[in-house]
């Protein structure tokens, strides 16, 4: 059962699990495309961690939509590590051969796979990944 001192307005929260409510959703519906367009949001949780080099080429992407899939495909991995199903449309799939010049990396999945599909490169750390690259398919 729900702690109703704990919950009230956006986020419904029992023991240590949170969710949104659903006013909460309608909001977060709203809201997430302008913020997921603005930039490269911080990791949301401490299992996902951007390297330097992920950050600036991020920050290069001058399509607002374009940040917004980054975005939200990071969202899907957060899913897929802490064993959510991730939407249909993300897949994670490990990198065949190596990378060219990230030897580290061992798994793909899709940043946007229309004109000129990207796929975000990353590598696993101790039950966290670590996003190493935004580039081409191999």
């Amino acid at each position: 059962t729900w702690d109703t001192n704990r919950n009230t307005g956006l986020v419904l929260a029992e023991k240590d699990d949170a969710g949104l409510s659903l006013v909460g959703e309608m909001v977060w519906q709203k809201a997430a495309p302008v913020l997921y367009a603005e930039r490269l949001l911080d990791p949301p949780s401490p299992r996902i961690r951007y390297s330097p080099r992920f950050e600036r080429q991020v920050a290069d992407v001058i399509e607002p939509d374009r940040r917004v899939r980054i975005n939200r495909a990071i969202d899907a991995l957060e899913r897929w590590l802490a064993g959510h199903e991730p939407p249909k449309s993300f897949q994670v799939k490990p990198v065949e051969g190596k990378h060219p010049t990230l030897p580290q990396v061992t798994h793909e999945c899709y940043a946007w796979s229309d004109r000129d599909a990207k796929r975000i490169f990353f590598s696993l750390d101790n039950g966290a990944i670590v996003l190493e690259d935004l580039g081409q398919h191999l």
